[in-house]
Protein backbone atom coordinates (compact mmCIF):
# COMPACT_ATOMS: atom_id res chain seq x y z
CA UNK A 1 0.00 0.00 0.00
CA UNK A 2 2.83 2.35 0.42
CA UNK A 3 4.95 1.56 -2.42
CA UNK A 4 1.75 2.75 -4.31
CA UNK A 5 1.36 5.80 -2.35
CA UNK A 6 4.70 7.06 -3.32
CA UNK A 7 4.25 6.17 -7.38
CA UNK A 8 1.47 8.14 -7.13
CA UNK A 9 3.29 11.15 -5.36
CA UNK A 10 5.83 10.56 -8.08
CA UNK A 11 3.44 10.93 -10.85
CA UNK A 12 1.76 13.67 -9.22
CA UNK A 13 5.24 15.84 -8.86
CA UNK A 14 5.94 15.24 -12.31
CA UNK A 15 2.75 16.97 -13.44
CA UNK A 16 3.04 20.09 -10.75
CA UNK A 17 6.30 20.66 -11.73
CA UNK A 18 5.30 20.30 -15.75
CA UNK A 19 2.81 23.02 -14.85
CA UNK A 20 4.47 25.59 -12.60
CA UNK A 21 7.46 25.49 -15.19
CA UNK A 22 5.59 26.08 -18.35
CA UNK A 23 3.84 28.91 -16.69
CA UNK A 24 7.63 30.19 -15.87
CA UNK A 25 9.02 29.69 -19.20
CA UNK A 26 5.93 31.51 -20.87
CA UNK A 27 6.93 34.40 -18.41
CA UNK A 28 10.27 34.47 -19.27
CA UNK A 29 9.98 34.79 -23.05
CA UNK A 30 7.15 37.26 -22.65
CA UNK A 31 9.58 39.82 -20.18
CA UNK A 32 12.26 38.89 -23.16
CA UNK A 33 9.72 39.69 -26.01
CA UNK A 34 8.73 43.19 -24.12
CA UNK A 35 12.19 43.65 -23.70
CA UNK A 36 13.07 43.11 -27.83
CA UNK A 37 10.18 45.45 -28.49
CA UNK A 38 11.21 47.93 -26.86
CA UNK A 39 14.67 47.96 -28.21
CA UNK A 40 13.28 48.11 -31.48
CA UNK A 41 11.28 50.74 -31.09
CA UNK A 42 14.26 53.03 -29.27
CA UNK A 43 16.03 52.29 -32.67
CA UNK A 44 13.93 53.26 -34.67
CA UNK A 45 13.01 56.34 -32.34
CA UNK A 46 16.69 56.33 -32.97
CA UNK A 47 16.61 56.50 -36.56
CA UNK A 48 13.93 59.10 -37.15
CA UNK A 49 15.99 61.46 -34.95
CA UNK A 50 19.68 60.94 -36.43
CA UNK A 51 17.74 61.43 -40.08
CA UNK A 52 16.81 64.17 -39.32
CA UNK A 53 19.65 66.10 -37.97
CA UNK A 54 21.44 64.79 -41.04
CA UNK A 55 18.91 66.55 -43.14
CA UNK A 56 18.83 69.72 -41.26
CA UNK A 57 22.67 70.37 -42.05
CA UNK A 58 23.00 68.46 -45.51
CA UNK A 59 22.09 69.71 -49.03
CA UNK A 60 18.52 68.95 -49.66
CA UNK A 61 19.93 67.50 -52.67
CA UNK A 62 21.26 65.00 -50.80
CA UNK A 63 18.42 63.71 -49.26
CA UNK A 64 18.24 60.26 -50.69
CA UNK A 65 22.08 59.62 -50.35
CA UNK A 66 21.82 60.41 -46.77
CA UNK A 67 18.80 57.96 -46.02
CA UNK A 68 21.81 54.73 -46.58
CA UNK A 69 24.54 56.12 -44.50
CA UNK A 70 25.57 53.40 -42.31
CA UNK A 71 25.16 55.38 -39.46
CA UNK A 72 21.65 55.72 -39.19
CA UNK A 73 20.45 52.15 -40.11
CA UNK A 74 23.84 50.14 -38.90
CA UNK A 75 21.07 49.20 -36.29
CA UNK A 76 17.87 48.90 -37.92
CA UNK A 77 15.56 45.73 -37.24
CA UNK A 78 15.49 43.87 -40.26
CA UNK A 79 12.15 44.31 -41.53
CA UNK A 80 13.19 47.86 -41.95
CA UNK A 81 13.28 49.39 -45.37
CA UNK A 82 14.35 53.01 -45.70
CA UNK A 83 12.55 53.07 -49.32
CA UNK A 84 9.23 51.92 -47.64
CA UNK A 85 9.52 53.40 -43.94
CA UNK A 86 11.41 56.45 -43.87
CA UNK A 87 10.19 59.72 -44.97
CA UNK A 88 12.02 62.90 -45.04
CA UNK A 89 9.93 66.26 -45.46
CA UNK A 90 11.26 70.10 -45.56
CA UNK A 91 8.52 72.30 -43.43
CA UNK A 92 7.86 75.75 -43.94
CA UNK A 93 6.40 78.58 -41.64
CA UNK A 94 2.93 76.97 -42.38
CA UNK A 95 3.45 73.51 -41.01
CA UNK A 96 3.34 72.06 -44.45
CA UNK A 97 5.52 70.46 -46.73
CA UNK A 98 7.54 73.20 -48.85
CA UNK A 99 6.87 72.08 -52.58
CA UNK A 100 10.31 71.78 -54.41
CA UNK A 101 12.65 72.68 -51.61
CA UNK A 102 15.92 71.89 -53.35
CA UNK A 103 14.97 75.37 -55.41
CA UNK A 104 13.13 77.01 -52.32
CA UNK A 105 15.58 77.00 -49.59
CA UNK A 106 14.52 80.07 -48.02
CA UNK A 107 10.71 78.74 -47.07
CA UNK A 108 12.34 75.89 -45.11
CA UNK A 109 12.41 76.17 -41.44
CA UNK A 110 11.72 72.48 -40.21
CA UNK A 111 12.69 69.36 -41.54
CA UNK A 112 10.59 66.15 -40.45
CA UNK A 113 11.91 62.36 -40.21
CA UNK A 114 9.49 59.97 -39.50
CA UNK A 115 9.11 56.25 -39.41
CA UNK A 116 6.23 54.67 -40.45
CA UNK A 117 4.78 51.02 -41.00
CA UNK A 118 7.01 48.90 -39.61
CA UNK A 119 5.85 45.42 -38.38
CA UNK A 120 6.71 43.53 -35.53
CA UNK A 121 6.68 39.64 -34.88
CA UNK A 122 6.14 38.59 -31.60
CA UNK A 123 7.31 34.95 -30.88
CA UNK A 124 5.04 34.84 -27.17
CA UNK A 125 2.00 36.16 -25.98
CA UNK A 126 2.95 39.48 -26.31
CA UNK A 127 1.13 39.12 -29.32
CA UNK A 128 -2.05 38.88 -28.35
CA UNK A 129 -1.67 42.43 -27.19
CA UNK A 130 -0.33 43.70 -30.09
CA UNK A 131 -0.70 43.70 -33.95
CA UNK A 132 1.46 42.63 -37.02
CA UNK A 133 1.91 46.48 -37.12
CA UNK A 134 2.71 47.31 -33.69
CA UNK A 135 4.70 50.24 -34.14
CA UNK A 136 3.48 53.33 -33.93
CA UNK A 137 4.68 56.04 -36.45
CA UNK A 138 7.47 57.30 -35.28
CA UNK A 139 8.35 61.55 -35.96
CA UNK A 140 11.33 64.03 -34.73
CA UNK A 141 10.90 67.37 -35.93
CA UNK A 142 13.89 69.97 -35.72
CA UNK A 143 14.72 73.16 -37.43
CA UNK A 144 16.68 73.62 -40.20
CA UNK A 145 20.79 74.87 -39.52
CA UNK A 146 22.88 75.28 -42.82
CA UNK A 147 20.95 72.85 -45.47
CA UNK A 148 24.61 72.03 -46.28
CA UNK A 149 25.24 75.60 -47.44
CA UNK A 150 27.71 77.55 -45.92
CA UNK A 151 28.21 81.58 -45.55
CA UNK A 152 31.58 82.03 -47.64
CA UNK A 153 34.49 83.12 -45.61
CA UNK A 154 37.91 84.96 -46.10
CA UNK A 155 39.72 81.30 -45.36
CA UNK A 156 36.98 79.40 -47.25
CA UNK A 157 36.10 79.41 -50.70
CA UNK A 158 33.34 76.69 -50.90
CA UNK A 159 29.93 77.65 -50.15
CA UNK A 160 28.21 74.29 -49.65
CA UNK A 161 29.20 71.01 -47.41
CA UNK A 162 29.89 67.16 -48.36
CA UNK A 163 27.68 65.38 -46.08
Amino acid sequence: AMNKLRTKQTGLAVIEFTIVSSVLLLVLFSIMDAGRYMYTAQILNDITRKTARMAAVCKVEDKNSMTTLSTITSHAPSQFSVAANLTIDYIGLDGQSVPTPASNYSAIVFVRATVSNVAYQSFSLLSIFTSSNAFPDFVTEVPVESLGVLKPTKNRNESTTDC
